[in-house]
């Protein structure tokens, strides 16, 4: 069955080839990877990226060769789980999803629960060419371009599309679901970090409509918060989850950023990838990771350029301030700007040389030209693995997410917290750090380089 089209994972017969982000895209060899290691991942198959090269080359057409491939691989996934694709008894439902070679967080589309038959609907399996269709055109969406132009990655060969199983974080009391990092993405803590949401679909976590829960008991104590943390509430869902941790560290040497489901009681992980931090917490997950007997110096050193580890800390708000309010500390750094309520208003402001704080109640990915214009980004909802904070860690922007005492108005330029209006234009403060916000302008502070950007340092001096 499989082909240089189709790359099968979870079933069928093993493949020679080692999986690769530039064939399978990064969620295509990911998945690939830990199946390899036996993690429990649902079953699928992956289109590679030459076959969004060849839709593009060929007009925006698919082979029809690709149909019986297609048919092929889904009566051989439809075998291996106990389902048929199309059946309307025990149909098999799949997820089709997008996966560049390089990450671009919820920059292309993904279409859930393709399959269902119902009478007098369109033909399962045209559903399922046409989310595929779908996924390929938005490697051309005017976002995804943006996004690519911004972080100069190359528009070939485009995107792969994986074609998965299935399960339901939303299948009541005992399902969940949620995205963590091996370790803490904002300081480099070498503990479990995330968030989750029980009896949920995974696109509410990531898109920060919605604050999540905290995965561990250490981050709701820390929050202050009394929503129970998923390791209180599924303690041997959560063990197992950090067991698998150990296992994707081991094997990739850096920290993973991983999304999860719980359906009935039972863990799959749907996506692993290396999580992006900031300067000074990758400093102390590539120190660590060298005395965890994980990667040498020399890998370690490679992550990072001499220049930016002189950088890498962080400016603070002095300390003393009294905050307006306060949310989920999302990228570390603090900076002072006039408030904006759209992305083009912060590209305006850009362009006029002003430091501008992007204020909504969330991102989309839409925005992804505002958040790269601010100097900082300030949400009322989401938390600390929604796509504002990715995307803010990704590109070095402060960033606090989740400050759920503002209310927000962007259609009348303002927000109101505490009894009090902030219109368009008011200059305020962000510590991304302690998830902060000050009104006005706040005197800063860069305290001494951590120990671990001084162990780098020491170390690019002196590889050893």
């Amino acid at each position: 069955m499989t082909s240089r089209a189709v790359w099968p994972f979870g079933f069928g017969p093993p493949t020679d080839a080692e999986p690769s982000a530039a064939v399978l895209g990064g969620k295509g060899a990911g998945l690939a990877a830990m199946r390899g290691l036996g993690l429990p991942v649902p079953p699928g198959f992956t289109l590679a990226t030459s076959v969004c090269d060849a839709y593009y080359l060929g007009g925006r057409t698919l082979p029809d060769a690709l149909r019986t491939d297609l048919r092929r691989a889904l009566d051989a996934l439809g075998a291996a789980t106990g389902t048929r694709f199309g059946d309307s008894r025990s149909p098999l439902l799949v997820s089709v999803r997008s996966g560049a070679p390089v990450s671009m967080p919820g920059m292309m589309d993904t279409v859930l629960n393709v399959g269902l038959a119902t009478a007098g609907a369109d033909d399962p399996f045209e559903q399922l060419w046409n989310a595929i269709v779908a996924v390929l055109q938005s490697w051309q969406s005017p976002r995804a371009v943006a996004y690519r132009r911004l972080h100069e990655i190359a528009d070939r060969p485009g995107t792969a599309v994986t074609i998965q199983a299935m399960v339901f974080g939303n299948a009541g009391g005992d399902s969940a679901t949620g995205v963590a990092f091996t370790r803490d993405p904002a300081t480099g803590a070498p503990e479990p970090f995330g968030e989750y949401l029980p009896n949920a679909q995974g696109d509410e976590v990531v898109s920060g409509t919605v604050t999540p829960r905290p995965l561990t008991r250490l981050q709701r104590e820390g929050l202050g918060t009394a929503e129970p943390s998923l390791e209180e509430v599924m303690p041997q869902v959560y063990a197992e989850l950090t067991q698998h941790f150990r296992a994707l560290e081991a094997h990739f040497g850096a920290m993973q950023d991983v999304e999860f489901t719980i359906d009935r009681g039972r863990l799959w992980l749907l996506q692993t990838r290396t999580g992006t931090a900031g300067v000074e917490a990758a400093a102390r997950i590539a120190v660590d990771m060298v005395r965890e007997g994980l990667i040498d110096r020399r890998r370690a050193l490679a992550r990072f350029d001499r220049g930016s580890l002189a950088r890498a800390h962080h400016v603070r708000v002095r300390r003393g301030a009294t905050p307006l309010t306060r949310g989920i500390p999302a990228s570390p750094g603090a900076v002072s700007g006039a408030v904006v309520f759209s992305s083009d208003e912060a590209d305006a402001a850009a362009a006029r040389g002003a430091p501008a704080i992007l204020v909504l109640p969330e991102t989309h990915p839409r925005d992804v030209h505002g958040m790269h214009a601010a100097a900082g980004i300030l949400t009322s909802r989401g938390g600390a693995t929604s796509h504002a904070a990715v995307v803010a860690r990704g590109i070095g922007k402060p960033c606090v997410v989740g400050a759920d005492a503002l209310s927000i108005d962007p259609a009348g330029r303002r927000f109101l917290v505490a009894g009090r209006e902030v219109r368009g234009g008011e200059v305020v403060t962000l510590d991304g750090a302690t998830g902060e916000v000050f009104l006005g302008e706040q005197a800063m502070e860069r305290p001494e380089p951590s120990p671990a950007v001084a162990t780098l340092l020491a170390w690019a001096r002196d590889p050893g």
